[in-house]
């Protein structure tokens, strides 16, 4: 009777683990004219749905667009998803030109926040916050 019990919850543990659902809190300020002195400045927020190993487009209205990928930093001594994340992503213009990489290399807690900044030659720049939260 306990060996059935215990089979029973090994088999579903599993499935518990899996319902984990990262959710990543975006913020982009996008800041124009600085080299000018005049700063004009954009910001867009989302919280997004971001599945493992997936890229996640955000586009500000008429500005920039980031494509985010965040993925789970394998934790042996952890069962289940690991609560370290990788983070990768590209920002664009809005006439599309990539402006730069992010995030290679770096890693993030969930529930702690990373932030990256791109400076382009014309007077642009570009920042991105991120918080990973499990839902």
């Amino acid at each position: 009777m306990k060996a059935n019990i215990l089979i029973l919850f090994m088999a579903l543990m599993p499935l518990s683990a899996a319902q984990a659902t990262l959710m990543l809190n975006v913020s982009i300020l996008h800041h124009k004219g600085i080299d000018q002195g005049i700063t004009l400045l954009s910001e867009f927020h989302s919280k997004e749905e971001v599945p493992p190993q997936k890229e996640v487009r955000i586009k500000m209205r008429e500005g920039v667009e980031v494509l985010l990928m965040v993925d789970f930093k394998p934790e042996p001594e952890v069962y289940g998803p690991s609560a370290k994340l990788s983070v990768l992503g590209r920002v664009f213009t809005d006439a599309g030109k990539e402006l730069s990489k992010i995030g290679e290399g770096s890693s993030v807690q969930v529930g702690e926040n990373i932030s990256f900044e791109v400076k382009d030659n014309i007077g642009q720049l570009i920042e991105v916050s991120l918080k990973p939260e499990f839902k």
